[in-house]
């Protein structure tokens, strides 16, 4: 197995573990603005933390990772999972909390999905297909995004592109 190879290896396991755990974060910090502000008390703004959190971070942070995938296809439809389904299984365990066992509470989420036509569905539906479009790359098909350029060693770049300096 070649260096570059095994760099790529290591990078899409970090990736692919990068992902839900940025998302994580990006939950934990919000929350943690909540109790810092001395919000969490104050329904108006959980509210909008909320709403600003599902409909402009989730998708910024799903944009801004699907850039970096390492997937040689023009979309990369595992990446683009990842952050609905981390929803869903975080809405999964936080409803273990209130059911019988874990069948239950996959039942519980499950209609709560589907409760309003289905909104829940379509948002994670909505949430993929906004991944899977910021996935689109012509260049990671090639080898060439920025992926690819972060694999590489420095002085592969400077090989390919003499006018870099060294």
């Amino acid at each position: 197995m070649t260096a570059m190879k095994k760099r790529r290896i290591v990078y899409s396991v970090l990736y692919y573990c990068l992902v839900p755990a940025v998302f994580f974060g990006v939950l934990c910090l919000l929350s943690a603005l909540l109790s810092a502000a001395k919000a969490r008390d104050d329904l108006g703004t959980v509210v909008f933390a909320a709403y600003a959190f599902v409909f402009f971070a989730a998708p910024v942070i799903d944009a801004v990772m699907m850039r970096f995938s390492p997937l040689r296809f023009y979309i990369d439809p595992f990446a683009a999972a990842e952050i609905p389904f981390f929803l869903y299984l975080a809405m999964i365990l936080n409803g273990l909390k209130s059911a019988a066992g874990v069948r239950s509470a996959f039942l519980l989420v499950n209609r709560r999905l589907t409760d309003d036509g289905g909104m829940g569905v379509l948002f994670l539906a909505g949430l993929f297909l906004f991944g899977a479009l910021f996935s689109f790359s012509v260049k990671r098909k090639h080898g060439q995004s920025v992926a690819y350029r972060i694999i590489e060693k420095p002085s592969e770049t400077r090989l390919e592109n003499p006018g870099l300096p060294e």
